[in-house]
């Protein structure tokens, strides 16, 4: 177990998530407004997991601590079926629990 992410590590872990986060979102159509905001934080977090407390790294660019390959790989096992799971899922949820303002 490594915890060396430094802040541009963590950005770049940031913005890698929320890019897949919106990319998500604009892909077909969105059961929520919120399916960005939740796959991006899944992402984020298999991510994180992978680069810092398994140690995924099979040897690619690693930036301030964060290796590449972990965001790809953790990234995907996390993010990827959430994606999946909202976008079968989202839609009859979404219907019978209406947001409330």
């Amino acid at each position: 177990m490594q915890f060396d992410l430094g802040i541009a590590g963590l950005g770049l872990l940031i913005l890698i998530s929320l890019a897949f986060g919106v990319l998500f979102q604009l892909a077909g159509k969105p059961g929520t407004t919120f399916d960005w905001a939740i796959v991006g934080i899944g992402w984020f977090i298999g991510a994180l997991i992978a680069s810092e407390v398994v140690g995924v790294d099979i040897g690619s660019r690693i930036v301030d601590g964060l290796s590449l390959d972990a965001v790809v790989v953790g990234g995907g096992i996390v993010g990827v079926p959430l994606a999946l799971v909202l976008r079968l899922y989202g839609d009859r949820w979404s219907r019978h629990h209406p947001a409330s303002i």
